[in-house]
């Protein structure tokens, strides 16, 4: 991810997925990124080899997005195995109507 945000144009892109992702995606960077983040939208796809402790990372990203009123940048999607179907569902309507 720090290598991605130094590209000149990447700034610009409207959309990316990113299939099968494991806990080596800098998902600290991308978190930093998703905050200032008011043209791509994100789809981002993690594999079921993810640790536990990586995947609760995840999950507590996808609360605060959740209940979060106000979004002032584009929300990703996270399809994250064995988290709460609501959650993802709701993740996803948040990040493909706006």
């Amino acid at each position: 991810m720090k290598e991605l945000i130094k590209i000149e144009h990447f700034w610009k892109i409207n959309y990316i997925c990113f299939e099968g992702l494991t806990d080596n995606f800098d998902i600290k960077t991308f978190y930093d990124y998703m905050k200032k983040n008011k043209q791509t939208r994100f789809r981002l796809r993690f594999s079921y080899s993810i640790y536990t402790a990586y995947r609760n990372r995840l999950e507590e990203i996808i609360d605060e997005v959740i209940e979060t009123q106000n979004h002032d940048y584009k929300v990703p999607f996270f399809a994250v195995p064995d988290i709460d179907h609501f959650k993802l569902s709701k993740m996803e309507r948040l990040c493909f109507t706006k």
